[in-house]
């Protein structure tokens, strides 16, 4: 559908997206991309200087994109880069930072927009083992901090009643041992899904109960969604 280097399209590590209206943004490295979510044309690309790994994208009610920088250099090598960052995009396309700093975000990758412009951030920390959930206010300040069981938080996904999502991959040394947690709205933690090969960015069919897991398997061997149905509502 759309592919980097066909038809007047720049994509170099596409990773989180959302849909907006009829517009498709995509986080590319240090861009945000657009294209048409019908046709899959191209349409902006936003450069965001100093970003070093755009991560998750999501959006509000009003059309605001949220944008994460998980704070990772992989060029010479793997480590924290110092620009972890949630960014903020208006509809004309204004972009603030909405919160930044390790010490704040511990490496933010899953996000989800609430209402009252709040964003619920997950974080991926394979180096001070950072495991949280919280929430940013519209001023970029924390929430309602929740640690989880388990560290390398991917995907989130805010649910009815304050209930909340979170897909974990555990350890880098199983790569089996992904599990899905819902967070309940007084913080109670129950792992309702398991067995997942490097659970990844999460979505939630809400007509059918189920949560779709993108699996990150090792290179080389192909990718899959597992889709599971919720032993809860």
């Amino acid at each position: 559908w759309i592919v980097g280097g066909a038809n007047g399209v720049t994509l170099n590590a596409p990773k989180g997206s959302t849909v907006v209206g009829d517009v498709l943004y995509v986080a590319d490295i240090d861009y945000l991309r657009s294209f048409d979510a019908v046709t899959g044309d191209p349409i902006d690309s936003l450069n965001f200087p100093g970003a070093t790994f755009l991560n998750d994208v999501t959006s509000d009610r009003q059309g605001n994109v949220y944008v994460s920088d998980i704070g990772f250099t992989t060029v010479p090598s793997f480590g924290p880069s110092g620009t972890d960052a949630v960014y903020k995009v208006s509809p004309d396309g204004e972009v603030t930072v909405l919160a930044a700093g390790n010490d704040v975000l511990h490496h933010p990758n899953g996000l989800a927009a609430l209402p009252g412009g709040r964003v619920q951030v997950v974080t991926f920390d394979p180096f001070d083992g950072t495991s949280e959930l919280f929430t940013l206010d519209h001023k970029g300040r924390t929430r309602d901090v929740v640690t989880l069981p388990t560290g390398l938080l991917d995907g989130v996904v805010a649910l009815s009643g304050g209930r909340t999502l979170v897909s974990s991959w555990v350890d880098f040394s199983n790569a089996t041992a992904g599990v899905i947690y819902l967070v309940e709205a007084n913080g109670d933690i129950v792992e309702v899904a398991g067995g997942f090969q490097n659970a990844s960015d999460i979505g939630y069919d809400a007509t059918r109960n189920r949560v779709l897991v993108p699996e990150l398997p090792d290179p080389g061997t192909g990718g899959r969604v597992v889709i599971r149905t919720l032993p809860v509502r």
